[in-house]
Order: structure tokens, then sequence, then C-alpha cells
């Protein structure tokens, strides 16, 4: 036999000792918890799979009888008899008891008989540092030498209350038999996993020792300021760039709430009382935090849970960085990008007029060949005159600076202006432009008439842009929206008791890119299609579109149709209330 069977047993063996063990030296050693080092679904997942592949069942202990992971594939003569009672129960956990101390013993796999049954398990020992903290216990199973003896089966069933003896022997016989040499496989098997757990679990010990060791260190290390407190908000602990921030380098904070360091306690102490309900992603605060000499800094704060090993609160960590110098930087940033932009607007408006006076003949006559020279001069300058304007707009917007200055004009009549500023374009291309609408009289709104102008003739570009040669673009106002279509992006939702004005702008072609149609109204989108005659700009047009759509309080999307793409511009219709 290639195997060792155990038929003893003691009753009153323990799977350990009630004593702490000890080192060499008589110092006593911390027992480590192995849900502690391996999760829980990690040997779950594990032993499914192992009792499947083996038709064993199968659990693993802690070394205080209670079962980590389990049990797994047990027969119903375990499950419904050996442990249906409290005797059977008893001796169930006696038999693993001794068959880790055993696996411990022997450090390898153990095979011995069961003290309820009779039955055969395997025992392998997860040691961590020399210590057991878990035992894999595996078998329920027949060997093949295994013969039923009725009367010592009846004899087992009565000695743990058994009342049931036709159903306790029909489960017996129901046991799945094993070869020898099938069995020590599996048992090998089983002692080759129990180790590989329990370097697992050695490993993390020792990284969340370091951890430990390093953590003090490394929070006063940081430049960054964190504070420990309670499920209340008390300060329990704060790192050293924190009391060096408020001039008390050797002071303690603990017993003070957390929301009295800062100016505004309002959204901290909200924050706090969202984290208590809820595992939600917290909100980043931009607080004011209190600093020696009444001085006051921006500091970017971050507020989450402190949990305990069951997922219960256990206190709150803040962690706080000073964004005092990096709002100044930012500032100064801001304050340059809007002096160059609005700056740059000056000679681009003093080369407008200069090709302007040129081009209607106030300083002499011009052959055809200088007029189109001067036009495309014009018109690039138009484009750049746009570009800068979005550009600024944009800056505006981020900076929450970009005022509408509305007032009443004729969308018609602004629709008619951007197509002139177009011809050209257009007839190098041999592009038509078809204008259609609902409304055959003026057609009034209350707006920002230049922003809207710029927008229209932002979309018109676009259009043109991925418009063929010898084409046709549809301009389009209607009552509702357009049909037949098919949006990408963002989904649009508009109020069903407010009326819109829809403005589209309908190009066709066959080489669109409709891969990137979501993301096209980002700031600094450009598209990679495919157009030598096509444009190329900062990316920022259509996003200052989507800027003045929703400004207005209105919406844009794109959507494609069998022939082309459209970009459509919902406005609210104005109040006809409205005093202008």
């Amino acid at each position: 036999m290639i195997f060792e069977i155990f038929l003893r047993f003691d009753q009153n063996a323990h799977l350990w000792d009630n004593d702490a063990p000890a080192t060499d030296n008589g110092q006593s050693i911390h027992m480590a918890y192995l849900l502690d080092l391996i999760d829980k679904n990690t040997l779950d997942k594990i032993m499914v799979a192992y009792t499947k592949a083996t038709r064993m069942g199968g659990c693993i202990y802690d070394t205080k009888g209670n079962i980590l992971a389990g049990p797994y594939n047990f027969s119903d003569f375990c499950l419904k008899f050996c442990r249906g009672t409290h005797e059977g129960l008893h001796k169930c956990t006696a038999s693993a008891r001794y068959g880790a101390r055993e696996a411990l013993r022997k450090d390898g796999p153990t095979i011995y008989s069961c003290l309820n049954s009779g039955l055969v398990d395997c025992a392998s020992a997860i040691t961590v540092e020399g210590q057991m903290v878990a035992v894999m216990i595996c078998g329920q199973v027949r060997t093949e030498d295994y013969v039923i003896d009725r009367d010592l089966a009846f004899h087992h069933a009565s000695a743990i209350g058994i009342r049931d003896m036709a159903g306790y022997m029909e489960a017996l016989y129901r046991i799945p038999k094993i070869s020898y040499e099938r069995l020590h496989d599996f048992a090998t098997l089983q002692s080759l996993i129990a180790g590989t757990l329990g370097s697992l679990a050695t490993n993390n010990k020792r990284l969340k020792s370091v951890s430990r060791k390093r953590i003090f260190q490394l929070i006063n290390s940081v430049s960054d300021y964190i504070i420990a407190t309670d499920t209340r908000g008390f300060i329990e602990n704060q790192n050293r760039a924190l009391l060096e921030a408020l001039g008390r380098p050797d002071g303690d904070l603990s017993g003070q709430p957390i929301e009295s360091l800062f100016l505004d306690r309002t959204p901290l102490v909200r924050e706090m009382a969202k984290l208590r309900e809820t595992r939600d992603t917290p909100e980043r605060l931009s607080l004011g935090l209190l600093l020696s000499d009444k001085k006051l800094a921006q500091v970017d704060t971050s507020l989450s849970r402190m949990e305990n090993e069951k997922g219960e609160l256990h206190g709150f960590v803040a962690v706080m960085r000073d964004m005092t110098e990096e709002k100044t930087i930012e500032r100064m940033k801001s304050d340059l990008f809007g002096m160059l932009t609005h700056d740059m607007i000056n000679p681009i408006l003093a080369i407008k007029s200069a090709l302007k006076l040129v081009l209607d003949g106030q300083v002499g006559h011009l052959n055809q060949e200088q007029t189109d020279i001067l036009r495309m001069a014009a018109d690039t300058n138009h484009d750049l005159m746009g570009m800068v304007s979005d550009f600024l707009d944009v800056f505006r917007n981020n900076y929450g600076m970009l005022v509408l200055r509305q007032s009443r004009f004729d969308i018609h009549q602004a629709l008619q202006e951007v197509v002139n500023q177009s011809y050209y374009s257009c007839q190098d291309r041999k592009i038509r432009i078809d204008y259609q609408s609902d409304f055959s009289d003026e057609l009034p709104y209350y707006g920002d008439r230049l922003r809207l102008l710029r927008t229209f003739a932002n979309l018109l570009d676009n259009a043109i842009k991925f418009s063929e040669g010898e084409d046709l673009v549809t301009i389009e106002t209607r009552r509702s929206a357009p049909s037949g279509g098919k949006r990408h992006g963002e989904s649009v939702r508009l109020r069903p008791d407010i009326a819109h004005i829809f403005v589209a702008f309908h190009n066709r072609g066959k080489d669109l890119p409709m891969q990137d149609l979501g993301a096209m109204f980002d700031k600094f989108y450009t598209s990679n299609h495919k157009n030598p005659a096509a444009k190329k700009g900062l990316g920022l047009g259509l996003n200052f579109c989507k800027l003045v759509a929703e400004g207005h309080g209105g919406h844009i999307w794109a959507e494609t149709t069998d022939d082309g793409l459209r970009i459509v511009l919902a406005l609210p219709v104005p109040d006809p209330s409205k005093d202008i």
C-alpha cells in the first residue's frame, strides 16, 4: 500500500492548544487568521474547483473549528445523517481535529478514516511562518477494499442518534468508490494547494507587517495634510505636515471636530453625513483651511470611509492638498490666455478692414486674379477671426465669464449672412446650398446674435468640409426635429412643454467619420476624416456651438442619414412676453 491510513482516534484531541503557541525562547507568537490574509472568495473558488474535479466533499476549517470555505460537494450521507445530529457533528469535528494534527505532524498529505462513519478523508495543514492557521479537509469516499459491514454501520448510526436506519444505509451505499492510487494523487494535489495557500498567506502577512511599520513614516513624509477621525468626525490622528501648516508642530488635534479647521464647514459636514449612509464615490471638496496667523489655504479635500473587516463604518480619513499656489498660477495663466486672445482680435480686425477697402476699390481698380487672391485672404482672415473668437469664448466659459448679450434678430437673415460668407469656398468646390423652412415670414429670435451667427457659420463650415465636390448642403429651419436620422453621442431629451426652433445643417458624402460622431462636440476634437480640401482648425468650433446652444437653454446633436450627416441645433422658442 503506497499510503498510510490512520485508524486510531483521540476523541479528546484538539485542533489547537488553548494556550498561545510560543517560540523557542518562550515569547508568545500572534496567530494569524487566514481570512485576514486571503479573501474568502478566493478560498471558495479553489474549494469549488477542487471538489468538482475530484468528486469529493471538502471544506476549510480555521484553528477554532469554524468553517472558512464550504462545505462543498458534501454527500447526503454526510450532511443529512453524519452531521445531522449533535453527536454526529461532534464526531465529525473531532475527526477533523485529528486529521489536522496528523497533517501538521507529517508535513504532507494525510489520509485517514473518519471517526464518524469510517469513510476515507484527506487532511492538509495551511501554515503561516510555521504555525497552522487552517486545515483543508476533503474526502467522504470509499476505497476499493472498503466493505460495508451492516452491523458496524448500524452501530455507528445508533451511536450518533440516527433513527432512519434504512435511509442511512441507502445513503451509505451511494458513496462513490475510488482507487488507492487515485486517492493518493488527490491527497498530494490537496497538499500542494494547501502549501500554496500557506505561502500566499505568509507573503501577504509579511507585506502587511511591512506596511504597518512604514505607514506612520509614510503619513509623516507626505506633503499633503492627512486626518483620521472616528465615526462622529472627531480627530484621532493627524500627520506632521498638517500640524506644521497650522503652526503647531508639537501639538495634537485629537478630540477636535474636523470641521472646526475650516472656514466653511457645511460641505464637509454634508459629505460626512452622506458617507455614513452610502459607499458612493466621495466628492472632492474645495475648502478654506484656517492656518496660523489668520491665513487661509485653499485645499482640495478628499474624504473617504474607513471600514473594519465586517465592512462597517470605522471612521473617516481626509486627505487635503494645498492648492493655493496652483490656483495662483492658474489665475495667472487664465489672465495670460485672456490677454493674448483678446489682443489678437485687434490686428485681425485691422486686416479685415484693410482688405475690405481694397476689395471695394477704394485704393484702385483690381483685375480678376487680384480680386480672387484678396478674397481668399479675406476668407482666411474671417476663419482666423472665428477661431480666435471661439477660443476666447470657450476660455470664458471655463472660468464662468461667458455672458450672453441677447437681442431680437431674424434667424432667416442671419442664415443668409452666413451663406453669403461661404460663397467663395462653395464656389471653389462647386457645392450648392439649399435652404428649406417651415417659416415663411420673419423668424424672430431673442438671443445672442453674434454668437449664434458664429454657431451657424461653424455648422455650415463643418457641412461644407465633409461634403464631396459638386454636392448639396441643405439648411433647414423646422418647427419639429427632422426625421429619418440616427442620433449619435449623448441622448438628448427635449422638454415637451417647451417649443423649439430646429436649425439643421445636412451634408452628403460617402466617406463620413461615423466612428467619431459621439465625440465631435468635445473640446479640441479634430476628425481623422481624409478630405484634402477640408480646412483644419483647433477643434473648438463644434464645442463652441455646444456651449452656445446650452447657454440659450437648447441642445445640439449629430445624426447620420441615408446619404450623409446632419447636425441639428434645437433652440427654445423665445418668450412672446419678453420686452425687447
